[in-house]
């Protein structure tokens, strides 16, 4: 049985969920974290180093709640 590329390449792109609004809280903390068993200075987001991963289709809307709980200024460069 063949299958034409144009009427597989529409049932894939009718399969796709409208956007969404994507919110993400990230709490950024400092701490003395030892995972090697040598203790280092790290910055901790939602607890963990690397921080979580926030996932996003094409067209979704994000919103980003940082929460700097450290004893300094912190930026955030992102990637994607």
């Amino acid at each position: 049985m063949r299958l034409s590329t144009p009427l597989l390449a529409a049932a894939v792109m009718s399969a796709r969920v409208a956007a969404v609004l994507r919110q993400y809280t990230l709490v950024v903390t400092h701490a003395t974290i030892a995972p090697d068993g040598v203790a280092r200075s790290a910055w901790l987001v939602n607890g963990t180093t690397p921080g979580p991963t926030i996932v996003a289709d094409e067209g979704d809307q994000l919103s980003i709640n940082v929460i700097n709980k450290g004893d300094e200024p912190i930026t955030i460069h992102w990637h994607g």
